[in-house]
């Protein structure tokens, strides 16, 4: 009984925003203490970067908290759901309310459609391509790991020149991804990187509700196939450090995260 408890968590209350069609557009984390609370919904979708539970030793000022882009104006409703142990039953609601535009910008927004679908658009690419990022420091912390591990191992250091090998390739990737960090490091001109292209088109959408400008579009048609092959020669990458992983092992290696 107590494993179920512990198993069970904290109890969880969530506010679900829906769009006019019904589709969840925002889910916002609610008080579960007794009283009466206050939660407010800043008319952002969910924000795309890669989650991150780490509570930083130190955080500048000027850091904020990821966001998402700003919905357009339209009708929206509301439902308060228990979330508790992974269950989603409604207890309030929905409640239906507009979101109106401010008169100074109600006219320049001329297709809310196609500015929203946009918006999705560029936020699940920058989720990608962040996701990338993200896989592209795993598989770093990996080969650093494995390395000392076939070093150590007599049997496995003929190894070492598989890990030279996938380092470079990581390398590369990286560039194209992220920026080439040595052209970062001394500040010199690079070629855009993946997540700048994307990430400039994002930042966009988080300060305004206008349409995307044509340069934005043919970026983000741009970036689509160059975020594929990206996830391909990643997924390549990992399974070429799990089959060296293997052979480490067989080798008497060390234990190397996985």
């Amino acid at each position: 009984r107590l494993r179920d408890e512990r198993l069970a968590g904290e109890p969880a209350v969530v506010l679900v925003v829906r769009d006019a069609d019904g589709e969840a557009v925002r889910t916002l984390s609610a008080a579960t203490a007794v009283g009466l609370h206050r939660t407010t919904w800043d008319l952002r979708r969910p924000a795309p970067d890669p989650v991150n539970l780490e509570t930083p030793a130190f955080k500048a000022p000027w850091d904020t908290d990821p966001v998402g882009a700003l919905v357009s104006p339209g009708a929206y409703s509301v439902e308060l759901v228990d979330a508790s142990d992974g269950s989603m039953s409604v207890l309030a609601g929905p409640e239906s309310f507009e979101v109106r535009p401010i008169p100074a910008v109600a006219d320049s927004i001329s297709d809310e459609a196609a500015r929203d679908a946009a918006a999705v658009d560029a936020a699940d690419l920058l989720r990608r391509v962040l996701g990338v990022a993200k896989r592209l420091d795993r598989v770093a912390d990996r080969l650093r790991h494995v390395d000392a591990a076939v070093t150590a191992a007599p049997a496995a250091l003929d190894l070492r020149a598989q890990v030279a090998g996938l380092r470079r390739r990581h390398d590369a990737l990286v560039a194209d991804v992220t920026g080439d960090p040595e052209r970062i490091r001394f500040e010199e001109p690079d070629t855009v990187s993946l997540r700048g292209a994307v990430g400039r088109v994002v930042s966009h959408h988080r300060s305004t509700t206008a349409v995307p400008t044509a340069t934005q579009r043919r970026v983000l048609d741009e970036s689509g196939p160059r975020c594929d092959a990206a996830e391909a020669a990643v997924a390549e990458l990992e399974a070429d450090v799990d089959a060296l992983t293997a052979a480490a092992d067989a080798a008497g290696a060390s234990f190397t995260p996985r």
